[in-house]
């Protein structure tokens, strides 16, 4: 298999981990949203959880904070997959989200930010991390709707 199949199949599986990961949290969590077009009717919430945010925060996280740390020393050192510039980021993206969320979600946040991440690194581009993140957050709001104690 050539390198550019081995990437879109790593890429079609970490799109298919998110569909399983929020259906694993929605069972264990019993909140499933059976409204499944609320979506539709809240488009402000639409348009800003599931578009502009993965975007900001790819172009934050991904794009200024994990590509200005891949330009220097600290952020080069790789543990198998996962550069440093990755945990770092990925770190800090946990904590930004303390600010809205419990420590359990906010850790919970950091396994998807470790892929985003990577596939930033692996295209040498944040555009994957953005589509994986819209699509995370699309799947996430779509079976589980809106979190109200997460």
């Amino acid at each position: 298999m050539d390198k550019m199949k081995t990437i879109q199949m790593q890429f079609l599986l970490a799109m298919l981990l998110g569909v399983l990961v929020v259906v694993v949290m929605g069972y264990y969590t019993h909140t499933f949203n059976h409204d499944y077009f609320w979506l539709f009717r809240d488009w402000h919430f639409f348009v800003m959880s599931i578009l502009l945010q993965p975007i900001i925060e790819e172009i934050s996280f991904r794009g200024w904070i994990q590509g200005f740390l891949l330009g220097r020393d600290i952020g080069n050192h790789r543990w198998w997959l996962i550069s440093s510039a990755n945990a770092i980021t990925t770190l800090l993206f946990g904590a930004i989200h303390l600010v809205y969320h419990t420590p359990i979600w906010a850790f919970l946040v950091m396994l998807p930010s470790l892929l985003y991440g990577y596939f930033r690194e692996r295209f040498d581009s944040i555009t994957p991390a953005i589509v994986l993140h819209i699509f995370y957050n699309l799947i996430y709001f779509s079976l589980l709707g809106v979190p109200s104690k997460i």
